[in-house]
């Protein structure tokens, strides 16, 4: 019970960092990294790669941003080689190199 409440605090802590950022960019690369993190935990991202789990809309709720900004920062993160996206898949070059941008600290 201790262990569930440590995490959840975890991620409210992560959820409130992700959200104080005001780079869209950072944003975007936070909660990539936080996804990939979990994913990759459970064995759902092999070779750095995973079928993003939230619609678009939701990928930008999440940032508390509009649709187009949240895509728009996607679209930056492609162009600077942090990540490959095809579809809904999206594959990491260099995870530690992406969280080291959102400043996101794996747990």
């Amino acid at each position: 019970m201790h262990a569930l409440r440590a995490e959840e605090t975890r991620h409210l802590l992560s959820y409130t960092a992700r959200l104080t950022e005001t780079c869209p960019t950072r944003r975007a690369a936070h909660l990539v990294s936080e996804i990939h993190a979990r994913l990759s935990r459970v064995g759902m991202a092999p070779q750095n790669a995973f079928d993003m789990p939230l619609s678009r809309e939701e990928f930008a709720e999440a940032l508390a941003l509009k649709t187009s900004t949240a895509q728009r920062a996607l679209d930056k993160l492609h162009h600077d080689r942090h990540l490959t996206r095809r579809g809904s898949r999206i594959a990491i070059n260099d995870p530690a190199n992406l969280a080291q941008r959102a400043g996101f600290v794996m747990h």
